[in-house]
């Protein structure tokens, strides 16, 4: 008995001083300040000087991350972030200069294989597919290819890797998984060893991996890219098993949703932009780190849904960052919008401020990381 008053008492402790750091850590930041690291987003150029709108948007707070490509998909050229190392390390010092007040997650795709921004041809080094690696399946050689990548990806000044995919590759002929080799395994375990290897991996490097695409986009037949992928009748649950697992070892630091519809679990939504989709993730798996939306601008997301409509579904899921990777549709005020959208709701909405405060707080604690 005595010992249970005694950790009833200590657990009392430890409650109030957490509340108490929560009201300290609001009142550094302001609702505004709150707001901006919800946003993350795309641009065009080599230089921060060549879009002057996202360098003001991150020096006012007014976005929280940036991801860069090598490949602009309007216009067709291989003229967007991406030209040799130097630049890019130099480009990346000049974004996290603009405002030392909380470092910018700054992110690109380095799955290795066919998805790769930063290629051999700019410069940096080549990274094998995770199919190649799983078939493979050698450990050792893993871990190697995660801490090459973690040390190209932190030379670069980038500090998010938008990878490994937990995609389990139940259907090789999936358009945006199995045929481009993006997916360790059709065996869900092959998949957790492999991801959980190169999270350490690109963590020894101090590198935050963000693994995708919540629930599983290994079973579909089309690519969200192009249009919304129902999983309705394909989804296994096994396909959840990584995620599982990789939460219980608590290596899971980031988590992308995918544009994946699947009726039996939400009827109207889909993954990216569904309550019951992120409770999922957070009540019935356990996941308490930074939830991430893929690419609003893909076609799954803009055939279906305003803008307003997205960042209300957005808001109303417990998922933290929004993304417009500004590349499939450019929209120069894209950002500029969003965070206007979001930040007048919760100025008139006490619990839309509520709900961003917890947002902020998982974001302020997963960068806390890049210090």
């Amino acid at each position: 008995m005595k010992k249970l008053i005694i950790f009833l008492f200590l657990s009392i402790i430890f409650i109030n001083n957490a509340k108490a750091d929560d009201k300290k850590l609001l009142k550094e930041f302001s609702l505004e300040e709150q707001v901006g690291q919800m946003i993350m987003v795309g641009f065009r150029g080599f230089t921060t000087k060549d879009d002057p709108t996202v360098s003001y948007l991150a020096k006012e707070n007014k976005i929280g991350g940036i991801i860069y490509f090598d490949y602009d998909m309007e216009t067709k050229e291989s003229k967007r972030n991406i030209k040799n190392p130097n630049q890019v390390k130099k480009l990346s010092e000049d974004f996290q200069n603009l405002n030392p007040k909380l470092p910018l997650l700054i992110a690109v795709d380095q799955e290795g294989g066919k998805v790769q921004r930063l290629k051999q041809k700019y410069g940096f080094p080549e990274n094998v597919s995770a199919q190649k690696l799983g078939d493979l399946n050698d450990l050792t050689l893993t871990k190697w290819e995660a801490v090459k990548t973690g040390e190209t990806l932190k030379h670069s000044g980038i500090n998010v890797n938008f990878a490994p995919v937990l995609d389990v590759n139940i259907n090789p002929e999936n358009p945006a998984i199995g045929k481009l080799q993006r997916s360790y395994s059709s065996n869900p375990d092959v998949v957790y060893k492999h991801a959980k290897t190169t999270i350490e991996g690109l963590n020894e490097k101090d590198i935050i991996s963000c693994v995708k695409h919540f629930p599983g986009h290994g079973s579909a037949f089309n690519d969200s890219h192009l249009g919304l992928t129902d999983i309705s009748d394909t989804f296994k649950e096994i396909e959840l098993d990584p995620y599982k697992k990789l939460i219980q070892d608590n290596k899971l630091e980031m988590v992308m949703m995918g544009h994946l519809f699947n009726k039996n679990v939400d009827k109207n939504y889909p993954a990216s932009i569904s309550k019951k989709y992120s409770d999922l993730l957070r009540k019935d798996l356990g996941f308490n780190g930074v939830i991430i939306t893929d690419d609003m601008q893909m076609k799954a997301i803009t055939d279906n849904y305003s803008l307003l409509e997205q960042i209300e579904l957005f808001l109303d899921s417990s998922a933290d960052i929004i993304l417009f990777g500004n590349n499939l549709i450019y929209e120069p005020k894209i950002a500029e919008k969003t965070y206007n959208i979001i930040l007048n709701k919760a100025k008139h909405d006490k619990k839309i401020e509520e709900r961003i405060n917890k947002s902020f707080k998982r974001i302020y604690t997963l960068k806390q990381k890049l210090k």
